[in-house]
C-alpha cells in the first residue's frame, strides 16, 4: 500500500549546474542604469510633493480644530 502523504524517502532531483556571468561584463546597461537614476529622482522628487502636502494637510486641519475650541469655550 502506498503511503497518501508522499515518499519522503526519495532523494531530491539535482540542479543543473548555473552558468557563471563574466566577471568583466557590467551588471547592469549603462543605458538602463541611467534610466533607474531618473526614475529614483523623480520618485523621490513625488515623494517629497505627498510628504508636504500632508503636512500642510494636517497643519490646517489643527488650526482649524484650535479656532473651533477657541469659540466654543467663549
Amino acid at each position: 500500500m502506498k503511503n497518501p502523504i508522499g515518499d519522503h524517502n526519495k532523494t531530491p532531483a539535482t540542479s543543473q549546474p548555473k552558468e557563471k556571468r563574466n566577471p568583466s561584463s557590467p551588471k547592469l546597461s549603462k543605458k538602463f542604469s541611467q534610466k533607474f537614476e531618473k526614475t529614483k529622482v523623480a520618485a523621490s522628487t513625488g515623494m517629497k510633493k505627498v510628504k508636504e502636502g500632508a503636512s500642510h494637510g494636517v497643519n490646517r486641519i489643527k488650526v482649524k480644530m484650535n479656532k473651533e475650541k477657541l469659540i466654543s469655550k467663549k
